[in-house]
């Protein structure tokens, strides 16, 4: 007869194992209210030896010819004559709380194996199940197995373990036979404990993208009400520029801004310039922007060989610490000697993507016209009296370069002052909106020179939070928060980046949680002194006004009541279980986790012991959930324990629709009725596979 084996890596050792070893299996549950039993455990009897003491906390394998091995861990270790050994398997480094995150949508081998490796890699994952189906779930915190368990109930499936690799396949897929001979002994008992059971639905959903929300970040991109954002400057005399809103040539609107030569240029370098500035403060630092500028030029007569002068186009990065900040950048030109003169005609300069370098607080845009030296033969780019060129249409947007918009665009709106504000437009896409979090009732706030985090709970699971824009509009947007100081005055959002005054948001440790960081201004902003809430007033009430957009998972939770059919006057509460789970993600879900939890809830259940030859088992990790039919049932083994004399069993009733159904297969209800005449429910719950 085989013996049991045990070798252990570490200091210490132990003499000949004792005949009386013991292995225990537990099975996973075919409830998900319920957990298991454990995890196993390897007991056995060791001589002593000097060094015993060291056992403790070693790695251990035990090893049958028979029946394979089991890895794990020496748990406990008691030293005297003997030394007692209780060896946890593998399995057990799954009983400890861990946060998971959401999962995208995956398939279901793929979920078990990214929960088993968040916790060890000591374990892997052998995936035997006939369906791999694409699974999508919330995160969760707590217990990972008591989490696997929910996983395998909910989707039909069971775990084994063996060696260093946890089995998963579907529940009922091993087979065991008992004949009276092996110590049979069934238990029926009635346990009515309640009217109804509880499984809340999760209404799970995966948002795989944000809506295309593009911006236009000039608070003035079209000179419509006036020039604030919009300077200008030129080399010394005698070329003296003048420069002026005007209504003529725009790009977009009525305006533009003018720059005339009133002198010609006399030599190489002199220019004239037209500036604009573009805070860029609540831009995230590296996304990706692009950036347009419309000119349209004319360039006057001249003598012979004297040609237009160069249109240049700059960007400068300004503020912050990262390289290439304060750097002006050549984007665009249009070229001198090109012989183009007396014509007029429009140049769009563009970039058509970027990145925001970290801490820029502002683009600045640089349109000038420079004079050249002659290059060749009588050849010399002049600026003369009369060259004009108009400039506005500016447009920095988030993401790929689009034709120039703003608020007064079809489909855009303005975010705060008409004309004088940013704007933005949503493009729909296929997913719905992932409103990350929206709380009407709660107000945060802030003083001057102080920065406040809170953690907020939510019943979303975000895996992508994209960082809120301040709006002056009202009511304001998803993914946008409207700032107002003490007075309920509103507070701009160049007061408020100018200021330092900063929302930033990231995903929180604990799924369901965004950790918000409000940053209040360095010092109380003149004109509108804090406290700094992120809220709108109408004058006698604030309201909340904070809305953060995301990616990920969304639960809308709903409970869902079943009635167990136990006999209302013989249950002693109304709700026998409830079942919250972030795995019933749906209706189908609900209802085939409350039919398990139904059995267990009312109505006579049964269950049946019986003692089987260790010689008969096919291995370690084989027989827990193993199912046994026997007189007109079937029973799920749930516990193993396996000794070298013999192995003891205890099963539970494991019946399901699809065994009744077959076996009732092209008969009728009322052929069912018939035989079953004079018998209660409880009756067939007892033996439902009679025929």
């Amino acid at each position: 007869m085989s013996e049991l084996k045990i070798t252990t890596t570490g200091s210490g050792s132990f003499g000949d194992i004792a005949p009386g070893w013991s292995v225990t299996e537990a099975a996973t549950t075919v409830n998900p209210n319920i957990s298991s039993d454990g995890t196993g455990l390897i007991v056995a009897s060791t001589k002593a030896r000097d060094d015993s003491d060291f056992l403790v906390d070693n790695d251990a394998v035990a090893t049958h010819d028979d029946l394979g091995t089991i890895a794990g861990l020496l748990g406990d270790v008691t030293v005297g004559n003997t030394v007692g050994l209780n060896i946890q398997p593998l399995l057990s480094l799954l009983n400890v709380e861990r946060n998971m995150p959401p999962t995208g949508e995956q398939p279901l081998s793929e979920i078990f194996a990214a929960y088993v490796a968040a916790v060890t890699p000591q374990l892997t994952v052998s995936y035997q199940a006939t369906s791999d189906p694409l699974r999508i779930y919330p995160g969760w915190s707590g217990s990972v197995w008591f989490h696997l368990n929910q996983l395998c109930a909910i989707n039909k499936v069971e775990i084994a373990s063996t060696g260093s690799t946890i089995v998963v396949r579907d529940i009922g897929s091993v087979t065991k036979t008992v004949d009276e001979k092996q110590g049979i002994s069934r238990t029926f008992s009635t346990a009515a404990t309640g009217r109804n059971v509880e499984v809340v639905c999760q209404n799970t959903t995966l948002i795989g993208s944000l809506p295309g929300s593009k911006y236009n970040y000039s608070a003035n991109p079209s000179l419509e009400t006036n020039t604030t954002g919009w300077s200008n400057s030129w080399s010394p005399a005698p070329l003296t520029p003048t420069f002026a809103r005007v209504a003529a040539n725009p790009l977009s609107g009525t305006y533009s801004y003018r720059m005339l030569a009133a002198n010609a240029s006399s030599g190489a370098g002199q220019y004239g310039e037209v500036r604009h500035s573009i805070s860029t403060s609540t831009i995230p630092d590296g996304e990706q922007v692009a950036l347009s500028v419309s000119a349209y030029h004319t360039f006057v007569s001249s003598a012979p060989n004297i040609y237009d002068a160069r249109i240049e186009a700059y960007y400068t990065w300004v503020g912050g610490t990262a390289g290439g900040i304060g750097t002006p950048v050549l984007f665009g030109t249009v070229s001198g000697f090109s012989g183009i003169r007396n014509t007029s005609a429009r140049t769009t300069f563009s970039v058509t993507s970027m990145p925001k370098p970290a801490g820029a607080l502002f683009l600045l845009i640089d349109i000038r016209q420079v004079s050249r030296a002659a290059v060749g033969p009588q050849r010399e780019a002049r600026i003369l009296v009369g060259d004009t060129i108009w400039i506005d249409g500016v447009m920095l947007t988030n993401g790929a370069l689009i034709p120039y918009a703003d608020g007064n665009s079809a489909g855009w709106s303005w975010n705060g002052t008409t004309n004088n504000s940013t704007s933005s437009t949503t493009i729909p896409v296929e997913n719905d909106f992932y409103n990350a979090y929206t709380d009407n009732n709660t107000i945060y706030s802030v003083n001057a020179g102080e920065v406040v985090e809170t953690l907020i709970q939510t019943k979303n699971f975000p895996t992508y939070l994209a960082q809120p824009i301040q709006t002056t509009a009202i009511p304001n947007t998803v993914g946008t928060y409207y700032v107002s100081a003490a007075d309920n005055l509103p507070v701009t959002p160049a007061q408020w980046a100018d200021y330092g005054g900063k929302v930033m948001v990231a995903i929180g440790d604990v799924p369901g949680t965004i950790l918000l960081t409000l940053t209040g201004p360095s010092t109380d902003i003149p004109g509108v002194p804090g406290p700094y809430s992120l809220s709108i007033s109408d004058g006698s009430t604030s309201y909340a006004a904070l809305s953060i957009a995301g990616i990920g998972v969304t639960t809308r939770p709903e409970t869902l009541t079943v009635a167990t059919g136990a006999d209302p006057d013989k249950t002693t509460v109304e709700i026998a279980a409830t079942l919250n789970s972030p795995f019933v993600r749906n209706l189908s879900d609900a209802y085939n986790a409350a039919g398990w939890m139904i059995v267990d809830a009312a109505g006579p259940s049964a269950s049946l012991s019986a003692t089987l030859g260790t010689h008969q088992l096919a291995g370690f990790g084989v027989t827990q959930g193993s199912v046994v039919p026997y007189k007109q049932s079937r029973y799920r083994i749930m516990n193993a324990n396996i000794t070298r004399l013999g192995t003891g069993v205890s099963a539970r009733w494991h019946v399901t629709a699809t065994d009744s159904d077959n076996l009732w297969a092209g008969q009728s209800a009322a052929t069912f009725d018939t035989f079953w005449s004079g018998y209660s429910a409880g009756d067939y719950q007892i033996k439902p596979l009679r025929n």
